[in-house]
């Protein structure tokens, strides 16, 4: 509103909510794949990061058991960082 945009405010339900978050996951991804910079890949990031811990909270999910699953898949499966 400070920048002159009209912000419309809907409440959603859970399920909706859900839906959003994930359809903004996907639109978020595509801006870190667009990202040119380090700082813009680090927003963009930061954003992904956020609909990630807003999904967790919606669903009950600690953050912490997030990060032992990919530890766990990166034992069982391995990982990106070894480029393979």
């Amino acid at each position: 509103e400070n920048h002159g945009s009209v912000i419309h405010i809907k409440n959603l339900t859970n399920e909706e909510f859900d839906h959003e978050l994930r359809r903004k996951l996907l639109e978020e991804a595509n801006e870190v794949k667009a990202a040119t910079s380090q700082k813009e890949l680090i927003g963009e990031l930061a954003d992904v990061y956020e609909v990630i811990e807003t999904l967790c909270s919606l669903h009950n999910i600690d953050m912490h058991e997030v990060i032992t699953a990919q530890i766990d898949k990166r034992v069982e499966r391995g990982g990106f960082l070894e480029r393979k």
